[in-house]
């Protein structure tokens, strides 16, 4: 309602990290464009460093990324617990070697992950490697090896669940909602709403 009360045409931009879009968010975010088709809602994903830029360059007025990353107070925190995904038909055994499927870039969560496995005793390799979200669930449904995603994204895909192969735990990730210092009606009000959608995607601290 209070969308619809702005006098001028409604547009928001928002930035979103690449590791976030691949935990499922996108589509919550979806959902909420659906609950207001009369706003303009632009969704830039790219690379975590250059977020923050982009915020205070107020060209992004929401951004989705890890707080480490973030000069500014988040206005929200929440973490998304992953799961070891691979297509259904996969057999592990940990004297063979274990091929992995990375997000493109530095990101601290998959280096908790190698490490974890280097610890517990697991050899691996990269066979996949690719900065599309999309890339990523398409290699692991083929096949090509092992991601770590959400359990929903996991679901979504038609992935197994791969929480008996006696893997280490996978790593959670942490994100945080920013917000740009000169917000309009219609971005407040599309603030309040994505924190909610957002909830259900990880949980909240």
């Amino acid at each position: 309602m209070r969308l619809r009360e702005e006098t001028t045409p409604s547009k928001l931009a928002m930035g979103i990290s690449t590791d976030a879009a691949l935990t499922g968010i996108l589509p919550a975010l979806k959902r909420m464009q659906s609950i207001y088709p009369e706003l303009d809602l632009k969704f830039l994903v790219t690379d975590a460093g250059k977020l923050d830029k982009l915020l205070k360059a107020r060209e992004l007025d929401l951004v989705i990324n890890s707080p480490k990353l973030m000069t500014g107070t988040p206005k929200a925190i929440w973490r998304v617990p992953l799961q070891w995904a691979a297509a259904k038909e996969c057999q592990l055994e940990k004297s063979r070697l274990v091929r992995l499927i990375l997000l493109e870039g530095s990101y601290s969560w998959q280096e908790e992950m190698l490490e974890s496995l280097r610890a517990a005793g697991w050899t691996w390799r990269v066979s996949f490697e690719s900065s599309s979200v999309d890339a990523i669930l398409t290699a692991t449904q083929s096949g090509l090896g092992l991601a770590v995603l959400p359990m929903d994204v996991i679901q979504r895909g038609k992935l197994a669940a791969a929480t008996d192969a006696g893997l280490p735990p996978a790593p959670q990730i942490e994100f945080g909602m920013f917000a740009g210092t000169a917000l309009s009606n219609h971005a407040r009000t599309v603030l309040e709403v994505a924190m909610a959608s957002l909830a259900a995607v990880g949980s909240n601290c």
